[in-house]
Formats: structure tokens, sequence, C-alpha cells
């Protein structure tokens, strides 16, 4: 990273870096599509207000169930073998089927070609 000192003592990082940072800050809409493309729960937090009339209450499955399928997807992304079948046993009411049936669908990632 390029840094230049100022006569004040203060270090600007490079252009480049510096005119990222001040497009998110015009543009917050942009920071949130981000984290939500990189993370299904952050996507889930941010969506359930549209999906469910319920609060949103998180529970610590909710984010290792998050993890799990994120790694599922991005092997059917990558077009990789998968490791094991994933079975969610877990009781009605738990997310499930909004994690699973629809949010997963908007995050995932598409097969890439060869």
């Amino acid at each position: 990273m390029k840094r230049v000192r100022l006569n004040n003592g203060v270090t600007k990082t490079d252009d480049v870096k510096e005119s990222k940072i001040l497009q998110i800050l015009s543009h917050p809409d942009l920071a949130i599509r981000e984290l939500n493309n990189r993370s299904l729960f952050h996507f889930l937090e941010w969506a359930w207000p549209e999906i469910s009339t319920q609060p949103f209450v998180s529970n610590w499955h909710i984010p290792y169930l998050c993890g799990e399928l994120e790694q599922i997807a991005n092997r059917v992304g990558e077009r990789k073998k998968k490791k094991y079948d994933l079975l969610i046993n877990i009781p009605p009411g738990s997310t499930k089927t909004i994690l699973c049936s629809i949010c997963l669908l908007y995050t995932s990632p598409s097969p890439r070609d060869s």
C-alpha cells in the first residue's frame, strides 16, 4: 500500500482505497449490498422484515446453519463434489424454510463456467 506523509503528520493512503471509502460513504446501499453478498446470515437479517411479520430473533443455530449452507452453495458454484449430505433436523419455526428455500436462492453463487 502506498502511503504519503502529509505536512501535518497524517498518513494518507493511496487514492484507490480512499475513493472506495468515499463511494461507500456517499452510497450506503452499496455497503449493504456487498455485506449481503458476502454473508447469508447478514442477508437473512436484512431481508427478514420483508419475508416475515414476526421480529427476527437470532439463536446459535442460525449463523451455524448459514455457514454450512454457504459452504455447500460455494462447492456447487465451483462444480466440486459434495463432501457430505446435510440433514437439517430442527423443530418447526426455526427459520429453516425461510433460510433454505428463500434466502439461499438469492445469495447462492451460480455455477461458474469451466
